[in-house]
């Protein structure tokens, strides 16, 4: 009930009734770790739709993207800084295949000897043409290494002008994203 922000005389029989047409933030904070599943129904019509929401153990290991928006011109490099604290990886995703079109998913491993950031290199005029160590590169004052486990190909040798989503994530949980955007 904390969840929707409701009393307990607001359930019955576990459910819950929310007079909402807006979108709602959902706060897991105080749940134990465990996978939990909601229903929803549309009370004047016979729609439903199911969401399952896995909550995790909290960790210390974090990545954050230094910078929350990176511009670069259609072809040129987008250049943005991984912060690592109590982990030496993370998964990255650029982009989102079934909003722009393009993505790209990789695993990058922080060579260095304690905790410490990583500036990664992506070229718009080589994503999506099968040529991921042209696409994805570590700055030479960085000591990472990135492998590349998916991407998608795209018909001309750039990106379009857009706006790409990155992600961070450690353990199978985001812990931080940003954009790069693509301007003509």
């Amino acid at each position: 009930s904390s969840l929707f922000n409701v009393n307990e005389s607001d359930l019955v029989e576990g459910e819950v009734i929310v007079n909402s047409t807006e979108s709602r933030v959902l706060n897991f904070t105080g749940f134990e770790a465990d996978t939990y599943n909601f229903t929803f129904d549309v009370t004047d019509s016979d729609t439903e739709a199911d969401l399952n929401v896995t909550v995790t153990e909290s960790t210390d290991a974090n990545v954050e993207i230094q910078e929350s928006v990176v511009t670069t011109a259609e072809g040129d490099k987008a250049g943005f800084t991984l912060e690592f604290e109590s982990t030496n990886d993370t998964n990255v995703t650029i982009g989102n295949e079934s909003d722009v079109g393009y993505e790209m998913n990789l695993d990058v491993q922080n060579e260095a000897d304690n905790d410490d950031s990583v500036r990664l290199q992506f070229n718009t005029y080589y994503a999506g043409t099968n040529n991921s160590s042209s696409v994805i590169t570590v700055h030479e004052d960085s000591e990472a290494s990135v492998a590349v486990y998916n991407e998608t190909t795209v018909e001309s040798p750039r990106l379009s002008p857009a706006t790409y989503d990155v992600s961070a994530s450690v353990d199978g949980r985001e812990s931080d994203f940003g954009d790069i955007e693509v301007t003509e």
